[in-house]
């Protein structure tokens, strides 16, 4: 039986433009929010063994030499999941997003990849 997800995406896109200083990554693009199971709600009491990721449409991971957009450690103590979604700087990270580009958010459960319903797609 494939189950059902409902991931509501709660925490607002966060961006800095181009940074001054060379050695600093930009600040990445923070999203988060909270996984619904087969309407029940996760916790970090019932978290075990999700993880939840982000790739381009293309199922590329956006990337740095130092940040993978997944959330794998399980859910915050408010019960939500957070990931950090690299920024494109050409010089410190040229696989990072863009304003403007879309992601696909992806729920594992074990080795088994669970169909979001919310937002549709995973979009």
């Amino acid at each position: 039986m494939r189950k059902r997800i409902l991931l509501i995406l709660i925490a607002a896109v966060l961006f800095s433009g181009a940074s001054s200083v060379r050695a600093v990554p930009p600040i990445p693009f923070r999203i988060g929010g909270t996984l619904t199971i087969n309407g029940e709600t996760l916790t970090p009491l019932n978290d075990s063994g999700y993880v939840i990721s982000v790739t381009y449409q293309n199922s590329q991971p956006p990337y740095s030499a130092t940040t993978i957009a997944v959330d794998d450690d399980g859910l915050s103590g408010q019960g939500t999941y957070i990931i950090d979604i690299p920024t494109y700087d050409a010089t410190e990270q040229p696989g990072g997003m863009q304003p403007g580009e879309t992601v696909v958010l992806h729920v594992f459960q074990g080795d088994e990849e669970l169909m979001i319903t919310s937002p549709a797609g995973g979009l």
